[in-house]
Order: structure tokens, then C-alpha cells, then sequence
């Protein structure tokens, strides 16, 4: 007999991929939080900080 790869760990395989590039474009891995632009808060003027 011919063997088959069994349906099921196709969808996992593509399931993986769709959460890796969610994940990516969420940046929950540290390369893609490096490409997020964020600005930094602006810093307000408090009498405590020095």
C-alpha cells in the first residue's frame, strides 16, 4: 500500500503558519516588536522626577 500523510497534521501544519504571522504582525516575537514604530511617551513634568 501507498502511504498518505494523514489530513489532520496538514491543518496543524497550516494552523501553526496562521498563528506564527498573526503573531508577527502583533509583535509577539522580538524581531517583529523591533520593526513596530512606537513612540516613546512624552515625558511630563513632575516636581519628583529629577
Amino acid at each position: 500500500g501507498n502511504l498518505k500523510k494523514n489530513p489532520a497534521c496538514t491543518v496543524a501544519n497550516e494552523s501553526i503558519k496562521q498563528v506564527d504571522s498573526y503573531g508577527a504582525k502583533l509583535g509577539l516575537d522580538p524581531a517583529s516588536r523591533a520593526r513596530l514604530a512606537v513612540g516613546q511617551p512624552a515625558e511630563e513634568t513632575n516636581e519628583f522626577n529629577l
